[in-house]
């Protein structure tokens, strides 16, 4: 056999092994499991891993957990709770992908309120027309010694650019946020070469998976979404300090 031919069939070996290998690949579960989704739901999963039980696989789409089978073809939705230890696998997956780097915050783009020393440190993104956000605001009032950073957002409507802006170019913007979340006095902008950095604001919330208003982070990173009660809020500040 002439050296030609032998080196032929080697490279032919190689090209059949490296297609063989690309083919296994292409067909493990992850694979399949993100082709179905991208497939039938039109969606393309962040992440797809092999869990510890149920045979299940894990999908992340962006800060949300869902499950399928091996072969992609049940989607399962809900929380896996290990009966033997209570615990909720699913919630801490969520938590655990949901955190962010809270010191990486743009805080320049924040309304900063400081109660009492301020020695623990939260961040909202709030929208002033969300009246969750408002109730919220209402709890806020009853938790101390903390920095807030508050985020206004404008997601519900072309007013909540208005009333943002407005607060945001005041004298006081903290204390006109909240004398509008609380009494529904009107902000007035008083300085007049001043702009909303909503732009940035809703880049930064569309990079964090923020869907709704109002969502708080808490110096450990923590994500929790919604009109959380003071005494959650405050229990949650006192592991912090």
């Amino acid at each position: 056999m002439s050296h030609s031919v032998s080196r032929f069939l080697r490279n032919a070996a190689l090209l059949s092994l490296a297609a063989t290998s690309m083919a296994w690949a292409a067909s493990t579960p992850e694979a399949v499991i993100k082709n179905h989704f991208k497939t039938y739901l039109g969606q393309t999963p962040d992440e797809v891993r092999k869990t510890d039980y149920g045979n299940l696989y894990e999908v992340r789409l962006g800060t949300d957990i869902v499950y399928s089978d091996p072969n992609g073809l049940y989607l399962i939705m809900g929380n896996v709770i290990d009966m033997q230890s209570k615990k909720n696998l699913t919630e801490e997956r969520v938590d655990q992908v949901s955190k962010i780097d809270f010191n990486a915050l743009p805080k320049q783009y924040a309304i900063k309120t400081v109660k009492g020393d301020g020695s623990a440190q939260m961040a909202v993104f709030s929208d002033p027309n969300c009246g969750h956000c408002k109730y919220l605001e209402k709890n806020l009032q009853k938790v101390d010694n903390v920095t807030i950073f508050l985020f206004p957002m404008t997601m519900l409507s072309d007013s909540s650019k208005t009333i943002s802006e407005n607060a945001w170019c005041s004298d006081n913007p903290a204390k006109s946020w909240q004398d509008w979340m609380l009494n529904g006095k009107k902000p007035v902008k008083t300085k007049v070469t001043c702009s909303l950095p909503a732009k940035e604001v809703k880049e930064l919330a569309d990079k964090l998976g923020i869907r709704g208003t109002p969502t708080l982070f808490f110096s450990d990173g923590t994500r929790v979404p919604g009109a959380v009660e003071a005494q959650d809020i405050n229990f949650k500040l006192k592991t912090l300090r």
